[in-house]
């Protein structure tokens, strides 16, 4: 199975705040980005950089950004 299909469905959280859910993993020149959708239907744009990650966990399908993260408005 392909990253981008393994990671569509993960719960995405910063520290303990909850941001959405991964609905789509995109390519761009750069690196690859990880679209969320949050709960009220909003768009997050995140570059899927490991360092960006406390942890990733496939088996209880969570992302956690790392607590700096910031999420600037350009990204939603």
């Amino acid at each position: 199975m392909l990253l981008e299909q393994t990671l569509i469905g993960f719960n995405v959280y910063r520290d303990k705040e909850y941001l959405g859910l991964v609905n789509d993993f995109l390519e761009a020149p750069a690196n690859q980005v990880i679209e969320i959708k949050d709960p009220e239907g909003k768009e997050i744009l995140i570059p899927f950089v490991h360092s960006f990650f406390d942890r990733i966990d496939y088996k209880s399908k969570e992302l956690v950004l790392k607590s700096d993260y910031c999420i600037y408005d350009d990204e939603t």
